[in-house]
């Protein structure tokens, strides 16, 4: 019986030392996807209207920039969130710009997400706090920010994804905000490149 039971408590340590350890995996994994390109469903949740607003269109994520997502149903519009600024064009090409600092939430959401996704653990360790799980290939990371201010609007930002020796990819992305309201994106169509195109150069270079 003292056998078994050192036996059932070293599987429980390695489970343990495992789970640690393949979230430093994922997030590295995921930072050698120098551009990664799909398509993308986004469902709006507000709990004032108590209905959810669905689009569609295809994404962009390159760590070392930012993500952009070209929404092309129901309206063709692009949004572009990096570290330093979100930038929103509309149907007819009118860019609207926001700096970081001007929204605190989507500010927060652009730092932890760049962070998992350029390899960047402490980062995030030093502004959130960080729930990790992992069942075979699928992985899971909550974010919970520790800033005040953030946290009595943002509950937690959660991101999941597939993992394996051949890639890592995140197949979803959810924003959960304290009054009920969320945003998530599903992920899917993956595809890996090494060099951004001129249209995508354009929206991350974007002077202020």
């Amino acid at each position: 019986m003292k056998k078994i039971f050192l036996i059932l408590l070293a599987a429980f340590f390695a489970n343990a030392i495992f789970a640690q350890t393949n979230l430093q995996e994922v997030s590295y994994a995921l930072s050698k996807n120098k551009i990664t390109r799909g398509e993308f469903s986004l469902e709006r949740f507000s709990t004032k209207a108590n209905r959810a607003i669905k689009s569609s269109g295809n994404f962009t994520i390159a760590p070392e920039n930012g993500i952009i997502w070209f929404t092309q149903n129901p309206i063709k519009t692009t949004q572009v969130v990096t570290n330093d600024f979100m930038l929103t064009e509309n149907s007819r090409g009118k860019r609207t710009k926001i700096q970081s600092g001007e929204n605190k939430i989507y500010s927060q959401m652009a730092a932890l997400t760049s962070a998992l996704f350029s390899g960047n653990l402490n980062a995030i360790e030093q502004n959130a706090q960080i729930d990790f799980s992992c069942q075979g290939e699928n992985w899971r990371v909550e974010i919970f920010p520790r800033d005040a201010s953030i946290k009595a609007m943002l509950e937690k930002i959660s991101i999941a994804g597939k993992f394996s020796k051949e890639s890592c990819v995140a197949t979803e992305m959810r924003m959960v905000f304290k009054n009920g309201d969320s945003t998530f994106y599903q992920l899917r169509g993956h595809e890996f490149f090494d060099t951004l195109t001129n249209d995508e150069k354009s929206f991350f270079e974007e002077n202020p």
